[in-house]
């Protein structure tokens, strides 16, 4: 079957490829397929050295990289495990990159063990992703006995020459002592090999400054430090996406915070067109999470992709703000906020609501919070039911339904919205005894009236539901090919019991208490 796959074929099987071991056992199949999964590899391999070990066979030209956790606890996905990564790893990453150093440089004798014979590969012409402090972390445990600035400027000189293709720039804040190596190195090679070096930046679309793993409490300013981004703001001003995750671990100093915006500030204005961003800020990182993100205010209107996540409260005035080109939002707070709502609301151009699918027109939208205030529930449906139902796919919200009104507008909703492939609806509010609890009418509403086509269907939260109801609800979705998933509490009752042995493995039955953060 191998050979019977042309290179565009396992092109696209490549890229979609997510697992870096997978990628690695096919480049071992032939010849052919190791070609093609050679330059996935290498995109970034500093990312995975200093999270995992990398297999020792990069002298025999490729790299592996085994037990990658996906996991987002803390504690088993996010813990880097550099303990397990050998001298030898690192030596060997780093003098595949460095055999390619000038013969002069070589003579510096910078290294003791430079590999004997040339790579299959220049590997430095796949890199994608300039993680500018896994290198430097690279250097700092391959050996303690070298200085790091030379051996980070004869990389990022060998990057200049070959890498052609690198996009992305990243940072970490949790190693905020590299600011200094970065810029002196910076200042080298801006200062020696001006225009190669500023051709090499200005290439630069994609900017995340992310923490890698969580730690203990720790100060924190922004970080790279403003030395550093005064002196790229004048270079990098092409900037698509923005990524900033700063976890809950780190504490910020709110006398330093002002100093610390000013070149954030700059930096970010100097660029011509954001369309992407995503900001996570944990709840012990910053009381006002709207500081950071209005500083964006002059892309609002151009963004495609919105991701935000505040662990603090999301309040900003975005009443006249427009966000006529947004396509994907998603969101994670604890509190519903009309802040959010303006969005929605601000994403419907003023034509009738309808315009070209080119320039918006919101197609995914996720919502996930735990508490609503001032009927924020019911502004939420609104401001969905004024969007254009032709376009959006994919809807994760938040519904109350314990009144007349919000079962209407929730029946609207399912009603208008033909073209949707996934639908979840989490019910956050537990009825009170005198609350009316609509959960099974809004079942009905689905299996009776409603003409979604959704290939996946979840509930989370639903108190209520009657088993009967929920057995006819099944074996009209079944009927549809659709999957469903229905989170319910964990005290379950006898009919719910005999419920879960009539559900197939397209229909998921999982207590909900474990997804409620505390």
């Amino acid at each position: 079957m191998s050979q019977g796959l042309n290179s565009d074929c396992l092109q696209i099987i490549f890229s979609n490829l997510k697992e870096i071991p997978t990628i690695y056992s096919c480049s071992l199949v032939n010849k052919q397929w190791n070609e093609i999964a050679i330059p996935y590899l290498w995109e970034n391999p500093f990312r995975y050295l200093n999270w995992v070990a990398i297999d020792s066979n990069v002298l025999e030209n490729f790299s592996s990289v085994k037990n990658i956790s996906d996991s987002k606890d803390p504690l088993k996905g996010n813990v880097m495990k550099e303990s397990t990564v050998t001298f030898r790893r690192y030596e060997n990453l780093l003098n595949s990159y460095l055999y390619f150093m000038e013969d002069n440089d070589k003579k510096k004798e910078i290294f003791v063990n430079p590999l004997n014979k040339s790579p299959l590969y220049n590997y430095s012409t796949y890199l994608k992703c300039l993680d500018i402090d896994r290198i430097i972390n690279t250097i700092k445990n391959w050996s303690s006995d070298i200085k790091v600035e030379p051996i980070l400027i004869n990389l990022l000189y060998i990057f200049m020459k070959y890498s052609k293709n690198v996009i992305k720039l990243c940072f970490d804040p949790k190693f905020q002592d590299n600011n200094i190596i970065i810029l002196s190195s910076f200042t080298y090679l801006n200062d020696n090999y001006n225009i190669l070096f500023k051709e090499f930046l200005s290439n630069i679309k994609e900017f995340e400054c992310s923490a890698t793993y969580y730690s203990f409490q720790q100060c924190f300013d922004i970080y790279p430090s403003n030395n550093i981004f005064k002196f790229l703001f004048t270079i990098i001003t092409n900037i698509k996406s923005f990524n900033m995750n700063i976890p809950g671990s780190f504490i910020l100093l709110d006398n330093k915070f002002d100093e610390s915006l000013n070149e954030l500030s700059n930096f970010i204005n100097s660029q011509h067109s954001i369309n992407k961003l995503n900001l996570f800020f944990g709840l012990s990182f910053l009381s006002n999470n709207d500081i950071i993100f209005n500083l964006f205010k002059k892309f609002f209107i151009n963004l495609e992709y919105l991701e935000l996540e505040f662990e603090n409260t999301f309040n900003l005035e975005l009443k006249n703000e427009k966000f006529i080109k947004l396509k994907y939002l998603k969101f994670n707070s604890f509190i519903l906020t009309k802040s959010l709502i303006y969005i929605i609301n601000n994403s419907v151009n003023d034509n009738n609501n309808y315009y070209d699918n080119n320039n918006g027109g919101l197609e995914y939208i996720s919502i996930e919070t735990w508490q609503t205030s001032d009927n924020n529930h019911l502004l939420l449906l609104d401001a969905i039911l004024l969007l254009n139902y032709h376009y959006l796919t994919y809807l994760h919200i938040p519904i109350v339904i314990t009144n007349i009104e919000s079962f209407k507008k929730s029946k609207n909703l399912c009603e208008l919205f033909k073209n949707l492939n996934f639908l979840r609806f989490d019910s956050i509010i537990q009825p009170q005894i005198n609350d009316i609890d609509y959960s099974n009418d809004i079942l009905k509403v689905l299996k009776d009236y409603s003409s979604l086509n959704i290939k996946k269907f979840e509930l989370f939260g639903w108190w209520n539901l009657l088993p009967e109801n929920i057995k006819d609800f099944i074996d009209y979705k079944k009927s549809l090919k659709c999957y469903f998933k229905l989170y319910i509490d964990n005290d379950l009752s006898d009919g719910f019991s005999l419920l879960s042995s009539y559900f197939k493995d397209e229909i998921l039955l999982l207590p909900f208490s474990s997804h409620i953060p505390d």
